[in-house]
């Protein structure tokens, strides 16, 4: 299985590529491997980039109609997500670990839910995400002053003000953290990461950085029955990858952001290899 993300460098064998190319996706996957060698590609994404990616994936699956895309809208920056597909590909090999990709896909979804994704902000003036007061656009012109966002949040916080985590473990930062940065972090662990974001992003501005709390890779039991189709373990009654779900089932409803959205909505098309 490949995991690849949109408008994000290459992490640990998880793929990046161009959200804004309609063939990025394909050309990506060809680039490396030639023709589709792996019949499952699973591709996280920022909420802002899922309906580029939809297309591309339609792109993908008519070059080459077996292949089978599952897209993860998620409430996550690409930093998050990259390292998120880097622990679940790492998760593979260990032993006890998932077996086929909605296996992944359940791992996946678990370390999404108990991680955090953050933006650090020197500026405010190009951030559209969230709607900033125009006292806070004035303040952050003060060399000084800056500012935290967690993506979902209400507002921005002063950095001095910490991002507030019980936990001074499993923080990531792209690149090289600015001592500014570094003195807003306070005591925590940070870890810089050789990761580059691009591409259009509402909750960032030119200068702004990604932050992650990365959850632990915690042991749970993988469930569900098999799909009919791609043979991927179903996720709350739905094929990632397939759409697929159990004759005569009711669409399911799960609650919060984190649900896939073929999933949250129950109108996935089946048989189209594409999930979303």
């Amino acid at each position: 299985m490949l995991i690849a993300i949109p408008g994000s460098s290459d992490l640990g064998g998880v793929l990046g590529f161009d959200a804004a190319r309609p063939d990025a996706l394909l050309r990506t996957i060809r680039d490396r491997f030639g023709p589709f060698r792996h019949r499952h590609v699973l591709v996280p994404t920022p909420r802002h980039h899922a309906v580029e990616v939809r297309e591309q994936a339609h792109v993908a699956v008519a070059a080459d109609p077996a292949v089978r895309i599952g897209i993860l809208p998620l409430h996550h920056h690409a930093l998050t997500l990259a390292l998120i597909g880097r622990a679940v590909l790492a998760a593979e090999l260990r032993p006890g670990g998932w077996t086929d990709p909605g296996q992944a896909v359940q791992l996946l979804l678990s370390l999404a839910a108990r991680s955090r994704s953050l933006v650090w902000h020197p500026r405010l003036g190009t951030v559209s995400e969230p709607v900033t007061s125009l006292g806070e656009r004035a303040a952050g012109l003060l060399p000084a002053r800056s500012y935290l966002y967690e993506l979902g949040a209400p507002a921005v916080i002063p950095a001095r003000s910490g991002p507030g985590s019980a936990s001074p473990d499993g923080w990531h930062v792209a690149g090289p953290p600015a001592p500014q940065l570094r003195a807003g972090l306070g005591v925590l662990a940070v870890e810089p990461v050789d990761f580059s974001p691009y591409g259009r992003r509402p909750y960032a501005g030119r200068n702004s950085v990604e932050i992650t709390q990365l959850a632990t890779t915690s042991a749970r039991p993988w469930t569900g029955p098999a799909c009919d189709d791609c043979s991927a373990t179903m996720v709350d009654g739905l094929c990632v990858f397939c759409g697929c779900g159990p004759v005569g089932a009711p669409d399911p409803q799960p609650a919060g952001d984190l649900a896939p959205a073929g999933v949250s909505t129950g109108t996935a098309t089946t048989g189209t290899g594409v999930s979303a």
